[in-house]
């Protein structure tokens, strides 16, 4: 929850500052403000023929500050940019890690069909039991385990349950797709459910180690950070 309050305090400050150098950038500039003034000073005999307006006339909050300027656009540069590298692209890594390894499920008819169809009249308890049925003839079956750990979060709120699922089916020898996948889920949900930062970091680490230079890697480092982001926001919070 902290790390929510903290980035969305960040993106408000991000919009602040936009808005503040938006307005900035449509002031005018001197010289812009000085025609524009002129012409009518001297038609009030506030100014002579000639006779530029001093510097000293010009009010400094109506006019362009190049300064003020260029230090908002420098300080938006860089929280855009921060905000880009540790939460947008570990964002779209996620999305693109669910989609890949989520949409190439082959469903085979005499397999899968019996489940969702249970799942679409509703009974979910039947649903599990032949989700499970497939996981113990094969368990390899790489569905059948998905289903079953959604069926446990999204319908019974079982979060252990799906924990020992996903640390079953990690028991397994998988290709990498599928067991970053899985190890990258139960990670998930020692850290959002459980709040088991411990567990949820041995396993990114492991996946790290085991898999160097991979997506999955690269996905695993970012989840690490916001895992010490969320340690040292605990830990400010805590004095």
């Amino acid at each position: 929850m902290d790390n929510i309050f903290f980035r969305l305090a960040v993106v408000c400050l991000l919009s602040v500052l936009g808005v503040v150098a938006a307005k900035e950038l449509r002031k005018p500039d001197k010289e812009d403000y000085k025609t524009s003034h002129e012409a009518q000073m001297r038609a009030e005999n506030q100014l002579g023929e000639g006779e530029s307006m001093p510097d000293s006339m010009i009010p400094p909050s109506i006019v362009r500050n190049p300064i003020k300027l260029l230090t908002y656009f420098i300080i938006l540069a860089a929280g855009v940019g921060f905000v880009a590298v540790q939460w947008v692209i570990p964002m779209m890594g996620d999305a693109v890690s669910t989609a890949t390894y989520s949409s190439g499920e082959k469903v085979g008819p005499s397999e899968h069909a019996k489940g969702l169809s249970l799942i679409t009249q509703g009974n979910y308890q039947a649903a599990l039991d032949e989700f499970r049925r497939l996981a113990i003839a094969n368990p390899l079956d790489r569905f059948a385990i998905v289903e079953i750990v959604k069926l446990q979060l999204g319908k019974f709120e079982d979060v252990d349950g799906a924990i020992a699922t996903l640390r079953n089916a990690l028991s397994q020898e998988w290709p990498e797709a599928d067991g970053t996948y899985f190890a990258q889920r139960l990670s998930d949900l020692y850290r959002e459910e459980k709040g088991d930062l411990a567990s949820a970091r041995e396993i990114l680490q492991h996946i790290i180690q085991q898999f160097p230079g991979s997506p999955a890697a690269g996905n695993a480092t970012h989840k690490l950070r916001e895992i010490e982001e969320a340690e040292f926001l605990a830990s400010r919070g805590g004095h």
